[in-house]
């Protein structure tokens, strides 16, 4: 067995823990459970079938999945190959602190949003003071405030997208379609063919992939293929070229018109502003 030290980081103060995984060669079994703190997941890989308030969600590279305090979550099947940060934040002082600078009334988490380069300056701040012979206490609550605002600040920001959660409905080829998408991400995947795969008629098909992963299937595939693109732009040198033909995109136009539309930001601009961070490597780094 692995030692747990070989596994990931545990960075702690007394209102905030921020959890890296950086590898993991054993499997984590599927489980659900709830606690009282705020808690927020950032993969750095995809994470498949992650379970928030009875709703199944394909982990994206480059987003924050945000779990309100309370609320139900876990996996729906084993995981393998993990690799994501995990922040819990005390319930009392996450609200404390929001309610001062942003949001008076709290907020409600209930969809995803996309990572930003202060976070990633600020886990990195909190991870260098707790690993100092004598941490400045002073120093990592505001550091631990920061990071509230800036999760708060980029969760009202999109507030737009809001997807609402509906409790999926038994459809017992979910976890084959979604192995199936994952695997074939880079083919060119129709409505017919997947829905054959469920025999289900098309119709039926679209409306139940809605409520089982809060997206049309055809949003669902656009939002796998940027995440895999995502992570190559970060973590690899290949050109953009060969990351459009990787991630499933028809041409390298048509990739960059896609990140862009969704991202607002261009490929090459997202990988210049993450890899200077050093996204995965740095923070992956004890």
């Amino acid at each position: 067995m692995i030692a747990r030290s070989d596994l990931y980081g545990l960075y702690n103060y007394k209102y905030l823990s921020i959890d890296i995984i950086k590898e993991l060669s054993e499997v984590i079994p599927s489980f659900n459970h709830f606690h009282s703190e705020y808690e927020f997941i950032i993969p750095l890989m995809p994470i498949s079938y992650l379970l928030i308030n009875n709703t199944i969600y394909y982990g994206e590279y480059g987003k924050v999945y945000p779990i309100q305090s309370g609320t139900v979550h876990g996996l729906t099947q084993d995981l393998n190959h993990a690799a994501y940060i995990n922040m819990k934040i005390d319930k009392s002082f996450f609200e404390e602190t929001i309610a001062n600078i942003i949001c008076p009334n709290g907020i409600c988490f209930n969809y995803e949003f996309d990572i930003t380069p202060r976070l990633f300056v600020l886990i990195n701040l909190f991870k260098e003071e707790t690993l100092r012979l004598y941490p400045c206490n002073d120093f990592l609550m505001h550091i631990a405030s920061l990071i509230c605002i800036e999760l708060s600040f980029n969760g009202l920001m999109t507030q737009k997208n809001q997807r609402i959660p509906d409790k999926y409905p038994p459809l017992h080829t979910v976890k084959e379609i979604f192995d199936y998408i994952i695997s074939n991400h880079a083919k060119d995947l129709s409505i017919d063919d997947l829905s054959s795969i469920c025999n289900l008629s098309r119709y039926h098909f679209i409306r139940t992939f809605k409520k089982c992963f809060g997206n049309s299937p055809y949003n669902f595939i656009i939002n796998i293929r940027l995440s895999i693109a995502k992570m190559l732009l970060v973590n690899t040198d290949l050109s953009i070229t060969e990351i459009s033909m990787q991630s499933g995109f028809l041409s390298p136009n048509r990739f960059a018109e896609v990140f862009r539309q969704k991202n607002n930001i261009t490929p090459s601009k997202y990988r210049k502003t993450f890899k200077n961070i050093g996204l995965t490597s740095h923070l992956s780094s004890n």
